[in-house]
């Protein structure tokens, strides 16, 4: 590792040492906005920078670059040429998106058009540099495909509505599209991994929920008490938390692979086709009963625990209390009906109580009783998980 890598790699983990600690009082000054939330928003856009190499970013810079005049889909000269037809269909979505907002435009300035093409600003650079195949190039525009088919939809309800209902309805949207972003840590490790697979695939992924869920909550609540916070409620509901924290987690997956690598050591996180794949859904994907629960445990399993060895690198930078969340996807693999009916009477209780107590720690009840149940249980435990990740990044105990 070079001196000055060297340098820049321990402020860099200084910088979420602090970050850390103040977060919590960050999130206190939720209702700050202008500057302060944009500064946030880029020193979250410098982390997941952080493991990119000097060609992506110089790449990513050049796309930015090119987008300053014209800060829309049609900017991405190279995805565009592609002609993929769910490319022309987010064109077509586009222009019956902006022609809705063009008549709420008093109400808020959301430059949607702009922020979903700055958050395919990453795509485009790595198809600049040839280093995203079709397979995941083609995963990575479904989230935004679906993110247009919400927006469209919740535009057209504001649009029925006057007033408050009308504003809070687009200040939800204008939460929501913040949290574009949050899908291109998974676009550039599944793109890391890809290159790095004796023989890459990508098998067919489950469609994109996590928006239908946001809007179904948003109906739930109905915005309609004085004191609801539309922007709040987007970034702490259990799926807004789900987008925004399996970004973070793939994020993290990626930085400390990268700093095992640039010190000449062995990817701590072995890439696969099948934690290629569970990257591609964290964040897309939420889920709503025991089955679509099963599906997320399992690609958490095989990307955080088989492709760590088993979790054998983990416990040679961290105690085994640090991965007590780990262990917690293990337990929650056995709530599997398989499993749990098979063996000694004995051990078919043991079994269910570690199950139990799993779910307890993560929602207050022995068993998710509802979808919002199923959820809440994803986020909490992404939460978890993404803590633990930071523990094993910056290479503390607790």
């Amino acid at each position: 590792m070079s001196s000055a890598w060297e340098r820049y790699f321990r402020q860099q983990k200084d910088f979420e040492r602090i970050l850390r600690h103040i977060g919590p009082s960050i999130d206190a000054f939720r209702a700050v906005s202008g500057p302060l939330r944009e500064h946030l928003h880029s020193l979250e856009h410098f982390r997941q920078s952080f493991g990119l190499s000097t060609a992506q970013l110089d790449a990513l810079k050049a796309v930015e670059s090119s987008m300053r005049g014209n800060p829309a889909i049609g900017s991405l000269r190279r995805l565009v040429g592609l002609e993929l037809p769910i490319v022309r269909a987010m064109q077509e979505q586009q222009v019956a998106i902006d022609n809705i907002s063009a008549q709420l435009s008093s109400n808020a300035d959301l430059r949607l058009a702009q922020r979903l093409a700055e958050s395919l600003a990453p795509t485009e650079a790595l198809l600049s540099i040839d280093k995203i195949p079709r397979p995941l190039l083609e995963a990575s525009l479904q989230p935004r495909r679906a993110f247009q088919e919400f927006a469209k939809a919740q535009l057209e309800k504001a649009a029925s509505l006057e007033g408050t209902l009308r504003t809070k309805r687009i200040l939800a949207l204008d939460a929501t599209a913040d949290l574009l972003g949050s899908f291109n840590p998974s676009v550039h490790l599944a793109a890391d991994w890809w290159s790095k697979i004796a023989t890459p695939s990508l098998e067919k992924l489950p469609p994109v929920n996590v928006f239908e869920a946001v809007a179904e909550g948003l109906d739930e609540v109905g915005l309609e008490g004085e004191e609801l916070d539309a922007d709040a409620f987007v970034e702490e509901c259990a799926p807004g938390r789900i987008l925004e924290v399996g970004g973070q987690i793939c994020s993290l997956v990626f930085n400390i692979n990268t700093e095992a690598e640039r010190n000449g050591d062995a990817a701590v996180f072995k890439p696969t086709n099948k934690g290629m794949r569970a990257a591609a859904i964290l964040s897309s994907h939420v889920a709503s009963d025991e089955q679509s629960f099963a599906v997320i445990i399992d690609h958490l399993f095989f990307l955080l625990y088989e492709a760590s060895g088993d979790a054998k690198r983990l416990l040679a930078r961290v105690g085994d209390s640090v991965l007590a969340p780990l262990w917690v996807v293990k337990h929650l693999r056995l709530s599997d009906r398989h499993d749990l009916e098979h063996g000694k009477e004995g051990d078919i209780r043991r079994k269910n109580q570690r199950v139990g107590g799993a779910f307890q720690g993560l929602i207050g009840a022995s068993m998710p009783r509802d979808p919002a149940d199923w959820a809440l249980a994803q986020a909490a435990l992404y939460q978890q998980l993404r803590e633990m990740l930071e523990c094993i990044w910056r290479g503390e105990e607790t």
